[in-house]
């Protein structure tokens, strides 16, 4: 990682505004994170299969992965939502605890089990996103790289980052539960992009256009899509 802003200007910069995260657990290259499939399937076919499917392993490389600043304790039941961050032993280490949302904002998306309470939690994040230009991100649940998952929602979003820089964690419990997310753990998943005026359009496709579709994976070859079709796609990094 070369410290040198004038060698290649950043069109995005994670800011932390604790002045601690970066030391310990800093944001990273979506690619640079093994997806939860990977040890699973490695154990279990000998081999990664995820990389078959050229839709879900791009996706899952995209970007860049907010790690979890510090630990994070999420217990749900029908009495109701308790939730807590860092430890006895070292505390919170100054960063801000979650908060209760009203849950008239997410009311609809889904209905928790177990008798649960509807309760969305926001968990401050230390880290402030800056775009140098027209730059929106999907800040999205890690869905290849959480394991936390199956109990909490993690509501997604999209924000213009030209002159808005907030990157908070917003979750709810979905059943019965005692999550521990440890720090350092997947948490974010953060893909940028852009802003452009885009025009779309349907309708009956041409004969030309049917071909196209019939015959996209002409051979056997479960790689053919990532070595003839994929566009290349770069997210660099640097401290």
């Amino acid at each position: 990682m070369n410290f040198n802003y004038l060698k290649k200007k950043r069109d995005l910069e994670f800011v932390d505004t604790s002045r601690t995260a970066y030391q310990t657990y800093p944001v990273v290259r979506a690619v640079d994170v093994k997806p939860r499939t990977f040890e699973y399937q490695k154990t279990k076919y000998k081999k990664h299969l995820l990389p078959h499917c050229p839709g879900m392993i791009q996706y899952a490389e995209m970007g860049y992965i907010i790690p979890a600043w510090i630990d994070i304790h999420i217990r749900a039941n029908k009495a109701g939502v308790a939730h807590y961050i860092g430890s006895d032993d070292r505390g919170a280490r100054g960063y801000l605890p979650g908060r209760a949302m009203s849950p008239d904002v997410i009311e609809g998306i889904f209905e928790p089990e177990d008798g649960v309470p509807l309760t969305a939690l926001n968990f401050g994040s230390p880290w402030s996103i800056f775009g140098h230009g027209n730059i929106t991100a999907l800040l999205l649940p890690a869905y290849f790289h959480s394991d936390f998952l199956d109990d909490l929602m993690v509501l997604p979003g999209s924000v213009d980052y030209q002159k808005f820089h907030t990157a908070n964690f917003i979750c709810a419990p979905k059943r019965e539960c005692d999550v521990h997310i440890k720090a350092g753990d997947p948490l974010l998943h953060v893909i940028p992009f852009w802003n452009k005026e885009f025009n779309a359009g349907f309708g009956p496709g041409t004969q030309e256009q049917l071909d196209k579709c019939n015959n996209e994976i002409p051979g056997d070859d479960k790689q053919y899509y990532r070595k003839y079709q994929m566009l290349k796609k770069v997210f660099r990094l640097s401290k």
